[in-house]
């Protein structure tokens, strides 16, 4: 299932992020509990995992989403995957009730997500 994951307090892993940080290291944003992480992934590879997960989480009932997609500073000329997010944001108000930067964060954007009509 790629990145898309639930965090959990203190365990790291794939798609965790580490919630033991060092004094020097930036202090996260927002911590929300659930995330796509979107970074080293091609464009296409990246469009189709963010489509599919949103729909995961929107299933669930999940309202809340960070996805990680981020700063660019890999990328030649605009940043691509940042770019794509926030085109697909736009591009879906059906599945994205709002959506927000994360404060001091260039690389991810929240999203809240409609709930699935049924």
């Amino acid at each position: 299932m790629g990145k898309s994951k639930k965090r959990s307090g203190g365990k790291r892993g794939k798609g965790m992020r580490n919630t033991i940080r060092s004094p020097g290291e930036q202090q996260s944003r927002n911590e929300l509990p659930y995330f796509i992480d979107l970074h080293g992934k091609f464009r296409n590879d990246a469009l189709v995992e963010l489509t599919r997960e949103i729909a995961n989480f929107r299933r669930q009932g999940i309202r809340e989403v960070e996805i990680i997609h981020g700063k660019g500073m890999h990328s030649e000329g605009e940043p691509v995957l940042k770019t794509m997010t926030q085109e697909w944001i736009k591009d879906n108000p059906d599945k994205i009730a709002s959506h927000r930067p994360v404060p001091r964060n260039e690389g991810s954007t929240i999203v809240v997500l409609k709930k699935v009509e049924k």
